[in-house]
């Protein structure tokens, strides 16, 4: 069964880790898919961005172009134009000449209103009157109204396309026709629509508002100039919709931008109006050209993405690693709330005092037997169910604190102390609840366990101080600092605590009415030195010394002095004596019986701290140990000798009081160390430098330092392993016992700060030294450095009086 059982879970993890690879690796796949689309988009942003840009600068480069033609025009305009009103021929012809050499015409003419055309040596052409470029001028009127560029095609009788430009002819303001000029397109195409984007893989040309191609940038796109862009040839294949979009934005002069085929390849295309007509700028590019641009840039794109995703995918990893830790460390946690809720409960039932525990779930309080015989009950298990029933039994006792204060202990996850009254039938006494919070055996919901200490004697103590307090005398006096200090006046307590009449009283003080002359000589400098340190200062301030009484005896007082200012402006001293002789003897007897209330108290911390340090690792040694039994019964059979003589010391510091001698507490660490080497076989190192055994000392003290040396020392060093070093020698009238490792180590100062601060349990190591402080008089050392190792020394001293014991030799 055990064998299935193993053989389930290897296939259910074999399952898990399948699953959790093809989780991975569809994650990668998909971020791999999303960084290619990104890329791809990036590029074809950044395409899309330098072809508008282009485009842009273009349009002005175009604008800027056209403008100098019709400036060249009207500059012709003003010089062909005379006082007379005519024409100069010659001038004309001297212009056309000029012109044709230097800016590469190819006709210079003008016409009439009426459309007759002239050339430049007053050759009669035609009439233009019926072309719509004539109209267009006349309409405007004239002035230096903008002009108009108009294409010649070959198919209009040209040998090859030509540009011409148009201005209004004013002859002495006054609007007389129209002035022309021509080019060749071959001439001015380069320098209109220039190519210098992607290396030369990109085209541009010009459109008109049904899609044209009027002019191209390239000689290699010359062939585009014999198609249409909606014509549906290879050239340009849009879908539908972006063709009807396209058609309407050339017709309303509107910019945009779209990606489409050409001859089974993809182009990237931005448009934009000229400024020039109703012309519009179109430029494209390949894919696969922006791509090859941008492919340094794309790679640095890629690798950082890349990085990311590795970066992503290791974080995922380490996050589900330490999903995994949790989930690992929460089961440890709950095996150690089990053990630690059964630790409690078998406390209760082996601890000679009273103890209770209560289950919020059930509402229940249950306690041990000294807690049913301390309350009179046999069966107490229905305490909280019959609370309405011992509140009438008991109404002295504060049930509704003690309800609310187990509830802050559950809230808060604290400590806390309750104490009341509680009244049997034998006597009187006051009871004190130490609460404290504890996880339950599934490390679920919180319960409490509970002490109950008989605090009588130190309320009885406290009585009988406040009775003296009350029963003393208490004397008063007053005097002015401004006139020598003299006493105005001294109540009846004062007097009756000396025993003087008023008149013996007043003779004392003598016409000066000095205050010190009722004091013992030796404190009289005292006194006075007392009232000058208060004078002016405003506080309070308490003086002791002694006074003489009307039988020759010394009075011990206490005398609290204040200053105050008086109505007349002059400083008042208010002295408040009593007698603390009673008090002091009160207070001596009161020290003896705290001083054994904190001897018992300090006894049953110790009962506490020893049930606290049951090492955990008990539980799992007998898992481990069982596994071994099949394979190596004789291993097995030492192994179990060994456990049960650790289990055997650890009831026994459990059970007894007694000290054991530390040639036991030695086999016991022997016994422990053979259960540890179980598990980390040769890596770990033990050995023994025994120079002094013939003592006695307090049970299962050196083994957990041994177990902190090992399992926080060696165990945090991995594969490497490392050594435990005991030692015990005898150094003048002291024993000293080491325990030092070569693990890890920590930092002394850091663990003392997080201690100081709650933000680190130290209960382990914290009763260890209450141990031997309080039973062997002891002292704890601990030195570690970080990387190096811990050594604790313990030195015990061979003489001396204890709590418990007064000498330590056999």
């Amino acid at each position: 069964m055990k064998r299935k059982g193993r053989n389930r879970e290897r296939k259910s993890a074999i399952t898990y880790f399948g699953l959790y690879l093809i989780m991975i690796s569809t994650i990668l796949m998909i971020a791999y898919g999303i960084i290619q689309l990104t890329l791809e988009q990036n590029v074809k942003n950044k395409a899309f961005d330098e072809l508008k840009a282009k485009v842009q600068m273009q349009v002005t480069m175009l604008e800027e172009i056209i403008n100098r033609e019709y400036v060249q025009l009207r500059v012709i305009n003003s010089i062909l134009a005379f006082s007379n009103g005519k024409i100069a021929t010659e001038q004309f012809n001297h212009i056309w000449e000029l012109m044709r050499e230097e800016e590469n015409i190819t006709m210079l003419g003008l016409s009439d209103l009426s459309g007759n055309v002239i050339k430049w040596n007053g050759e009669k052409l035609g009439n233009i009157s019926s072309e719509e470029h004539f109209a267009h001028i006349l309409s405007a009127g004239g002035g230096h109204t903008a002009g108009k560029c108009v294409l010649l095609e070959e198919s209009m009788g040209f040998e090859e396309a030509e540009l011409l430009y148009t201005i209004p002819l004013c002859i002495q303001g006054k609007l007389e026709g129209i002035l022309f000029k021509s080019k060749k397109i071959s001439s001015v195409e380069d320098t209109l629509v220039e190519d210098i984007q992607f290396a030369g893989n990109a085209s541009m040309f010009l459109v008109d508002p049904e899609g044209k191609i009027l002019l191209v940038g390239d000689e290699e796109d010359r062939f585009l100039l014999a198609h249409n862009l909606f014509d549906g040839c290879d050239n340009f294949i849009f879908s539908a919709a972006q063709k009807e979009e396209l058609k309407k934005n050339l017709r309303d002069g509107m910019s945009g931008q779209l990606s489409f085929r050409q001859n089974d390849k993809i182009q990237y295309a931005v448009y934009m109006p000229s400024g020039v007509e109703d012309w519009t700028i179109f430029s494209m590019v390949e894919k696969d050209a922006a791509a090859l641009q941008y492919e340094k840039n794309d790679q640095v794109v890629e690798r950082s993405m890349l990085t990311i995703l590795v970066l992503f995918v290791i974080s995922l990893v380490v996050s589900i690693m330490l999903i995994v830790l949790h989930i690992r460390k929460q089961r440890q946690l709950q095996t150690e709330h089990f053990y630690q809720y059964h630790r409690y409960k078998q406390l209760m039932n082996e601890l000679t005092f009273p103890v209770f525990r209560y289950h919020m779930k059930d509402d229940s309080i249950i306690g041990n037997k000294k807690f049913q015989e301390t309350y009179g009950r046999k069966q107490i298990t229905d305490f909280m169910k019959s609370a309405d029933k011992w509140k009438q039994l008991h109404p002295e006792y504060n049930f509704d604190g003690f309800f609310r204060e187990i509830q802050n202990v559950i809230q808060y996850q604290k400590v806390i102390t309750f104490e009341s009254m509680w009244q049997s039938p034998e006597k009187n006494c006051w009871v004190k609840n130490i609460l404290v919070p504890v996880k339950d055996e599934r490390g679920g919901e919180f319960l409490v366990f509970g002490t109950v200490m008989d605090t009588t004697q130190e309320h009885e103590l406290f009585d009988e101080v406040m009775e003296i307090m009350v029963s003393a005398q208490i004397g008063l006096y007053r005097f002015c600092l401004e006139e020598s200090y003299c006493v105005e006046y001294i109540n009846e307590g004062l007097r009756k605590m000396l025993g003087y009449t008023e008149d013996e009283l007043n003779a004392i003080l003598g016409n000066a009415r000095k205050y010190v002359n009722l004091l013992a000589e030796k404190d009289r400098e005292k006194y006075e030195a007392f009232v000058k340190k208060i004078k002016g200062s405003g506080e309070t301030y308490t003086c002791e010394y002694s006074m003489i009484c009307r039988d020759g005896s010394m009075l011990k007082l206490s005398d609290t002095l204040e200053v105050k200012d008086g109505s007349d402006g002059k400083q008042y001293g208010y002295g408040v004596v009593i007698d603390i002789s009673k008090y002091r003897d009160a207070q001596k007897n009161a020290e003896k019986k705290l001083e054994k209330l904190k001897i018992q108290l300090n006894e049953s911390r110790i009962k506490i701290s020893t049930g606290q340090m049951q090492p955990h690792f008990l539980y799992n040694s007998l898992a481990s140990i069982r596994e071994i039994v099949l394979e190596n019964p004789d291993y097995a059979a030492d192994l179990i000798f060994d456990f049960t003589t650790h289990l055997r010391a650890c009831i026994k510091s459990m059970a007894s009081e007694e000290f054991t001698s530390f040639a036991q507490e030695i086999e016991n660490i022997k016994a422990y160390v053979n259960i540890e080497k179980m598990r980390f076989g040769d890596k770990l190192q033990v050995k023994y430098e025994i120079q002094e055994s013939d003592f006695m000392i307090v049970p299962l003290s050196i083994q957990p330092l041994v177990e902190n040396a090992i399992r926080h020392g060696i165990y945090e060093r991995g594969s490497i392993g490392g050594m435990v070093i005991i030692r015990s020698c005898r150094e003048a009238d002291e024993i000293v016992i080491q325990v030092e490792d070569n693990g890890v180590g920590f930092d002394v100062d850091k663990i003392r700060w997080e201690i100081q601060t709650k933000e680190r349990d130290s209960t382990g190591l914290q009763s260890l030294i209450f141990r031997f402080e309080k039973l062997m008089n002891a002292k704890v050392q601990v030195e570690s450095i970080v990387g190096e190792g811990t050594k604790i020394t313990v030195r015990i001293p061979m003489k001396g009086e204890t709590s418990s014991e007064s000498n330590y030799r056999r």
